[in-house]
């Protein structure tokens, strides 16, 4: 946070990793902070972080967005 405020911008690359990490802390908001900073740069999230929120909506039993985050894989997938 402190090198955002310094002006520093991460990449998705960055918030990719991030996303990954808050998952699997199961700290659910601050992961869809990060999805929203990665649609803020007009790029839609890697399927590698489609696998993250599919298994951290899992474990944390918030079964309507595991669904979703499921459906965005089955669709990449093919």
């Amino acid at each position: 946070m402190e090198l955002e405020k310094d002006g520093f911008e991460p990449g998705v690359a960055t918030y990719s990793v991030l996303v990954d990490w808050l998952g699997r802390m199961q700290l659910i908001d601050e992961a869809e902070q990060l999805l929203d900073k990665i649609a803020e740069q007009g790029e839609a999230p890697p399927f590698k972080v489609h696998i993250s929120l599919c298994d951290m909506y899992a474990r944390a039993n918030v079964e309507k967005k595991a669904i979703q985050a499921l459906g965005v894989l089955e669709a990449k997938q093919e």
